[in-house]
């Protein structure tokens, strides 16, 4: 299942669905830990970048019955000898 399948079946795109990500994540109380208060500019800016509506950036997930969880990829880039 991608994540196309499950917008589909939601009746919703990924721009609405990525902009409700970036909402919970600036706004929510379950994401205070995570960012100063009050909210910087600068974690906002992070935010919005982070969920921009790229299928890339929500092709990670799990579903229950009742909710979605999206996991975020970080890519290490570790410098190689000379």
């Amino acid at each position: 299942m991608t994540i196309n399948d499950v917008l589909t079946q939601h009746s919703t795109s990924l721009d609405v669905m990525a902009d409700l990500v970036a909402d919970k994540l600036i706004h929510d109380d379950q994401f205070a830990l995570y960012r100063d208060n009050p909210v910087t500019e600068s974690y906002k800016a992070a935010v919005k970048e982070d969920t921009l509506p790229l299928e890339g950036n929500y092709s990670t997930f799990s579903l229950t019955n009742d909710s979605i969880t999206f996991y975020k990829t970080y890519r290490v880039f570790r410098k190689q000898p000379v």
